[in-house]
């Protein structure tokens, strides 16, 4: 794209050029009146309204010019936090996992907000007017100042910085909901099962982990609360509508209250405390875990790294 301050310095010059024209016109009117000069004079004032509307859209387009160079910073910024995220994740350094999840969100976020700066841009270059309302309006010759803000890793569920108390998953880049050190076996899998004792399900749609009650659930990824409270044979639960669309329910909670509706949480955040309410036949986490499209996803498959599960690793 062409460069913003070129396009500024030749939508200056021309008017420029188009100015000293309309002078030299106007000293005309001394040897030259009448009918014809009135004419003439009147299409060099409409001329002048055209090119100033002109110019001014080629500063709006120096505008979009100036902010696809910004958008093409964060792009490539983008691609070096997943490049680093993904190693974070291979090594499972779990406090980078987390810092890089919160920098890669920002980053995203940015390149959203030049997207429409530079719609917005184009659409002031092409009409002076602006028919449709765009998601962003912006004076001409501004240009954000994007830049990434550090993240509080501190903010993010952990402990202190350096602690690696939490696993996250290389097979799906998710935080294992229960800290490190802490045996969390599954004692029911995802699937057809006898019916446990009654009241419970006999296709069951999440993983059961075996933990003693008062035990601290974490939360797998980012994302936003849509429930929260008492519900029938869940008991206490909370569920989590994740950024990457999927839908996570933390079930036989004994407090499910950290969060209500709307909330929005962080991967590794503490949300819960596991317990033994609503059907149950001792104390466990029920994990159930639905992709976009409604289907339930065994979570033995996305945390078993190297056919190894998590919680058998205390």
């Amino acid at each position: 794209m062409e460069s913003g301050a070129r396009v500024r310095t030749d939508s200056k010059n021309i008017l420029e050029i188009i100015r000293s024209y309309k002078g030299f016109i106007g000293d005309l009117s001394g040897s030259w009146e009448g009918d014809s000069y009135d004419k003439f004079n009147g299409e060099a004032e409409s001329f002048i309204g055209e090119c100033s509307s002109i110019t001014s859209g080629m500063d709006s387009f120096a505008t979009a010019c100036e902010t696809y160079s910004k958008y093409l910073e964060q792009k490539e910024m983008l691609k070096e936090i997943e490049s680093a995220l993904a190693i974070a994740r291979k090594k499972n350094e779990t406090n980078t996992v987390l810092y890089e999840l919160g920098q890669k969100t920002t980053c995203e976020a940015n390149i959203i907000a030049l997207e429409a700066l530079i719609k917005s841009s184009l659409e002031s270059a092409c009409s002076s007017t602006i028919t449709e309302a765009t998601a962003v309006t912006i004076s001409a010759g501004e240009v954000p100042d994007i830049s990434i803000a550090p993240v509080d890793v501190t903010a993010l569920g952990i402990v202190a910085p350096g602690d690696d108390s939490l696993y996250v998953s290389t097979n799906c880049g998710y935080v294992f909901p229960i800290a490190k050190g802490i045996y969390a076996p599954v004692t029911s899998s995802v699937g057809p099962r006898s019916q446990p004792t009654a009241g419970a399900s006999t296709n069951h749609k999440g993983t059961d982990i075996a933990v003693d009650i008062g035990t601290e659930v974490h939360s797998l990824y980012d994302g936003e609360v849509i429930a929260a409270g008492y519900n029938g044979g869940y008991g206490n639960r909370i569920v989590i509508r994740q950024t990457d669309g999927k839908e996570v329910t933390y079930a036989h909670l004994s407090k499910s209250n950290y969060y209500k509706v709307g909330d929005t949480v962080r991967a590794g955040d503490v949300i819960a405390k596991s317990g033994n309410t609503g059907v149950t036949t001792g104390p466990h986490l029920h994990l159930e875990i639905h992709d976009k499209d409604g289907t339930v996803l065994n979570s033995e498959n996305l945390f078993s790294d190297n056919n190894s599960w998590p919680g058998n690793n205390a």
